[in-house]
């Protein structure tokens, strides 16, 4: 191994004689092929001049007109080309010699045209050139030195003489042979270089996989290909859900390591024909060597098994869920066009927790829809069309009212009142979130500003995304709210997920605190779904539990098992402090249920559906009117 090593260091100079690029070799042979042209056509006139007679001189001009010939006959390798031309620059040489009678400054000749002849960067016509002046000096300076040499101790000791040549040539050799191997470095080099950059320019530099560059040329080819026999091409579009919160709360270098894993998890389960690409962020794309629906779904499941596995990082354990969406393409599609139904199938898979689904003309329409929403909501926060409705929250204690949850709807100008679920999802997705928080707690607050003028005293819950609790300027915007309207902090209560806590844990607890710190209460909204942890509960800085809607309906029933589980909720709320609001009571029964489970507030539709400020209080006044005229607290109608 160490000879071995030795042997290629000793050897490192020597050229390797790989051939040229094809553009540069027929250059560089247009040039060499010219050069002995011209010699040859001047070898006449320097006959002449040195005496020869015109017969002679023009017999001299044959040999080296005719190897410039059969080095342009295309039809023989390259190689041999450029062995011919070589050749030919080298009898030019040796004509130049006999011309010249042997003399000696005419052998300098040979010491140019080896440069000339290395310029093909190739060992065969090299040899042949060397060969030549081998032959030339060795065999005829020893046969016929007169013929070579034109004085008289070279002709008396030829071999001498020819060593002084030696010597001489093997310099002009080293130095074309070290300007050779210059070249032939530098164009390793610039090509590792090439291929580097063009790997950069080509490929995500976190995962290695093709992005998108590389992704939708190889897209375009497949639809300029079509209708191939593998059939149009199929494009999967997959993106991580919740991958924002991992990075949130482990920090984008632990993001980063798992979309590595993804992406070998992702090269493993495709082909090897596939191309798997990352597009951005938590974005993957595939386009597959085969095609049709089928070969979508079966592909798209693949990758949902090969991720199911749980991710082990630095220590931790992630969980991650997929949506894909699956579109082939049709005729006369685009390259985008493709990419942009699979992504709108991904956004339906994701939307209605599908796993995958396959792209059809009504995701289309949807996505236009989504989309146009989209674009007319900062009109819409600007014009005012974001409003709120106010859904009361009953005692089950006392019948009172104790306070409004604010809603709020989007006053359409075409297509009338929007529900929340109509915009919110696709709000959240936005930075417009932040803007839309504060244009409800504006609204919220200076309506309670409006009812305390009127001498209402009515506390009101605002929810907050997770996004605008993390923000921080959430509460430097409630701070100078409840300054410059003059409500006290206590009639403002901020609603949030459990979820809101679980992304940033730290930032979160801070802002919860800095509210309650301006006398405002906490509730933690939807308690009974997602993460529902108890261990976050005990450390929550929050005043009220609502219960979710998906376990009070279960009361409905009557199940001894569903009312175990909510006295357990309820149970855990008044052990930790706590008041409990039931959501979404919808009848006399659940209420009553509720009631003897010893819940503490409740709101929904068999209380009231969410009303206008106006409507409320014309609510709030019938109500009031009832319990005076000594009836049960009525259950009145929006």
């Amino acid at each position: 191994m160490g000879e071995a090593v030795t042997w290629r260091r000793a050897t490192a100079w020597i050229p390797r004689g790989r051939q040229l690029p094809p553009q540069v070799w027929a250059a560089r042979h247009r040039w060499v092929v010219v050069i002995l042209a011209v010699q040859a056509a001047a070898i006449p006139f320097y006959a002449l001049y040195r005496g020869d007679s015109p017969g002679r001189a023009m017999a001299l001009m044959v040999a080296p007109a005719a190897m410039a010939g059969l080095a342009c006959w295309t039809r023989l390798p390259d190689r041999a080309r450029g062995a011919v031309a070589a050749m030919g620059l080298m009898v030019v040489s040796g004509i130049v010699v006999v011309v010249s009678n042997g003399a000696i400054e005419a052998h300098f000749h040979y010491f140019v045209m080896i440069p000339i002849a290395a310029l093909y960067q190739d060992w065969v016509p090299f040899g042949v050139a060397i060969g030549y002046v081998l032959v030339q000096h060795g065999i005829v300076g020893r046969l016929d030195p007169s013929a070579v040499y034109d004085h008289h101790d070279a002709q008396q000791h030829p071999w001498l003489w020819a060593g002084v040549h030696a010597g001489y040539m093997t310099a002009a050799c080293l130095a074309a042979v070290a300007n050779w191997t210059f070249h032939e470095r530098s164009r390793e080099v610039e090509g590792s270089l090439t291929a580097a950059l063009h790997h950069q320019v080509h490929h995500d530099a976190l995962t290695g996989l093709p992005n998108r560059t590389l992704f939708l040329q190889r897209l375009d080819r497949q639809l300029e290909d079509s209708p191939a026999p593998a059939g149009p091409p199929t494009v999967l579009m997959l993106d991580l859900d919740g991958f924002k919160d991992v990075n949130d709360t482990y920090g984008h270098h632990f993001g980063d390591l798992l979309l590595v894993q993804v992406a070998r998890l992702l090269l493993d389960s495709m082909g090897e024909e596939d191309t798997v690409t990352r597009l951005s962020g938590d974005e993957f794309a595939v386009l597959l060597a085969t095609s049709g629906d089928l070969a979508g779904e079966q592909a798209a499941d693949r990758m949902i098994t090969a991720l199911t596995e749980v991710f082990r990082i630095e220590e931790m354990e992630v969980d991650i869920e997929v949506s894909i969406g699956i579109a082939t393409a049709d005729p006369g599609d685009a390259s985008a066009a493709v990419l942009r139904k699979a992504d709108t199938a991904m956004y339906v898979a994701k939307q209605q927790r599908l796993g995958r689904t396959r792209f059809a003309e009504g995701h289309r329409q949807d996505t236009t829809t989504r989309l146009n929403l989209l674009a007319t909501l900062r009109r819409a926060l600007r014009s005012d069309e974001i409003v709120l409705h106010y859904q009361p929250q009953v005692s089950l204690t006392t019948g009172e009212v104790v306070g409004v949850e604010a809603l709020a709807r989007w006053q359409h100008p075409t297509r009338g009142l929007l529900a929340p679920s109509e915009f919110i999802p696709i709000l959240e997705r936005t930075s417009m979130s932040h803007a839309f928080t504060v244009h409800v707690l504006t609204t919220a607050v200076r309506q309670t500003r409006q009812w305390l003028d009127r001498g209402i005293r009515l506390p009101l819950a605002v929810n907050v995304s997770t996004r605008c609790l993390l923000d921080p300027d959430l509460v430097d915007v409630l701070t100078g709210l409840l300054r410059t309207t003059g409500v006290p902090g206590e009639l403002v209560c901020v609603e949030i997920t459990e979820n809101s806590v679980v992304s940033d844990p730290e930032r979160a607890m801070q802002a919860l605190r800095a509210i309650r710190a301006l006398g405002a209460r906490v509730a933690l909204d939807d308690y009974g779904t997602g993460y529902s942890s108890m261990a976050y509960l005990k450390m929550l800085p929050v005043d009220l539990l609502k219960v979710d809607h998906s376990l009070i309906s279960d009361l409905v029933g009557g199940g001894q098992q569903d009312a175990v589980l909510v006295r357990s909720v309820i149970d855990l709320g008044h052990a930790l402090g706590l008041q409990v609001v039931a959501e979404g009571v919808e009848n006399a029964h659940v209420m009553v249920t509720l009631k003897k489970l010893g819940c503490d507030l409740a709101q929904g539709y068999h209380l009231s559906r969410p009303l206008t400020a106006p409507d409320l209080e014309v609510w709030l006044a019938r109500r009031g009117a009832a319990s005076r005229a000594g009836d049960a607290p009525a259950v009145l109608p929006a």
